[in-house]
């Protein structure tokens, strides 16, 4: 983890700051709906894990979408791994069930 932080974080910039790591960020109810998808195998699981629980903590719609058996890139790995292409449907089945004020910005 080391080595991503250099490389993403170049010049300093400390992981803490709520750019960085949306779950240092504040939350309130008027965030907008929001999907969190998060792998078993992934170094940054219980930030995204702590995100979900803190939009849900404060009230703000938010769809988990947990994976067990998985790493970080799953997404990525369409052909290989069954359980990406079922990730974007239910991502898709969720964008789509929004209402459609939510989809602006």
């Amino acid at each position: 983890m080391r080595w991503f932080s250099d490389h993403y974080l170049q010049g300093g910039c400390p992981a803490r700051l709520p750019v960085i790591s949306p779950s240092k960020r504040p939350t309130c109810p008027a965030f907008r709906p929001a999907i969190v998808v998060t792998a078993e195998f992934d170094p940054l699981r219980d930030e995204g894990n702590a995100y979900a629980a803190g939009l849900r903590d404060a009230g703000v719609a938010v769809h988990h979408i947990e994976n067990p058996g998985v790493m970080h890139a799953f997404l990525w790995l369409g052909g290989v791994i069954d359980r990406s292409s079922e990730v974007y449907r239910l991502i898709g089945a969720q964008i789509g069930a929004l209402p459609a004020e939510s989809h602006s910005s």
